[in-house]
């Protein structure tokens, strides 16, 4: 069965992320919510704050067929400068290339064309 992990930044776009794994869950995929800042409570860019499953000190990163990385503001700026984000997402596109990044504006693609990834000219 597949697992997915998804990081949940304060300052992540709620529906960017509980969307994703509200219908993850439902299809009988396992996720799993990891917190970036260390605590299990995230606080998204609208003031509304959900739990984590998991703390990014206590993720099995290895057990992650994929990785999602939900948009919004500063909940993209917060991922792309948490180094577990990075070596987590480093890791996926050598050994299991799979990310989501559900967000549609052009702040969501910041982490992957921060690193080189996306040609956004």
């Amino acid at each position: 069965m597949s697992k997915l992990g998804i990081f949940m930044a304060d300052g992540c776009e709620e529906i960017e992320g509980l969307t994703v794994v509200d219908l993850v869950r439902r299809a009988g995929i396992e996720i799993e919510m990891i917190s970036v800042s260390g605590e299990k409570t995230v606080t998204g860019s609208h003031k509304i704050d959900f739990q984590t499953d998991v703390s990014k000190a206590d993720a099995d990163y290895a057990s992650y067929d994929g990785i999602v990385l939900p948009g919004g503001m500063p909940g993209t700026t917060n991922l792309m400068e948490d180094d577990t984000v990075n070596r987590s997402s480093n890791l996926r596109r050598t050994e299991r290339p799979w990310q989501c990044r559900p967000a549609c504006r052009k702040e969501g693609n910041l982490l992957p064309w921060r690193r080189g990834q996306i040609d956004r000219s």
